[in-house]
């Protein structure tokens, strides 16, 4: 049986928190949420419980919690969240 591992990969990813994206809705307008959580979407921004989601590069809408990663894909038409312990164990800091 043959052996693989995996490319060095590199990625562009930022830690979301729901209560500084609840925060930009209360205080600003919808549109700064993209500028501060490039890709999150609120599902009514008019609702403090309402849940956050990324937008995927299938057009699907995939739920982010707080402390989840949002991860750019490579292609920079999409994102995808991925829990923290699951992002630790795969992406260690570059800089």
């Amino acid at each position: 049986m043959k052996r693989f591992r995996s490319r060095p990969d590199e990625c562009r990813a930022y830690q979301f928190n729901a209560g500084s994206a609840r925060a930009l809705l209360a205080g600003l307008d919808p549109s700064a949420l993209e500028r501060f959580y490039p890709g999150v979407r609120a599902f009514d921004p008019t609702d403090n419980d309402t849940p956050f989601a990324v937008k995927t590069t299938s057009g699907q809408y995939a739920v982010v919690e707080d402390g989840d990663w949002v991860v750019a894909e490579p292609d920079g038409n999409g994102h995808y969240p991925c829990k923290d312990h699951v992002f630790r164990r795969r992406w260690e800091p570059i800089d």
